[in-house]
């Protein structure tokens, strides 16, 4: 059982995660590649993936951390491992997968799309690009997962 103040905690926190990849995924990152050169619209996405993972790795641990006033039972158990598995998602991301994509970006002199299809640094960043989408994806199917064993409010006396 969990105190009030700390379910909210625990709502707000998970949340604030679920909702900014739903919103990210779902209406903005379409939207600028629909509006955008995919230069410009690749620029903004770059800036708003690692800040995404960084709050996500903030957030798995504030979320396991909040976990440990919860009796060890296979509900809370669970919810643990779905947490950490989200927070992993979200290191490789950031500490992996994104840096290994910046550093083909650079050795193509920011311009992937130019380089030949059959070029191996185009086809790493493909590759990249869809284990980036991947654990975004799985992020959020874990994300909300957990939130459907949320933690249960404490009964009063």
């Amino acid at each position: 059982m969990v105190r009030p103040v700390l379910l909210f905690a625990w709502r707000l926190l998970l949340g604030a995660w679920v909702g900014a990849l739903l919103c990210f995924g779902v209406l903005v990152a379409p939207a600028l590649f629909r509006t955008l050169p995919p230069a410009e619209a690749g620029a903004v996405v770059r800036q708003v993936i690692p800040a995404l993972d960084l709050y996500g790795m903030a957030a798995a641990a504030a979320l396991l951390l909040l976990s440990y006033g919860e009796v060890g039972g296979r509900r809370t158990w669970v919810r643990r491992g779905l947490l950490g598995g989200m927070g992993v998602l979200a290191a490789l991301s950031f500490l992996a997968i994104t840096p290994r994509m910046e550093a083909l970006r650079a050795e193509a002199a920011g311009r992937i799309s130019d380089l030949p299809s059959t070029d191996a640094r185009r086809q790493e960043f493909g590759r990249l690009h869809g284990a980036s989408s991947a654990a975004s994806a799985a992020v959020l199917v874990l994300g909300l997962a957990s939130l459907g064993l949320q933690p249960r409010p404490r009964a009063r006396p």
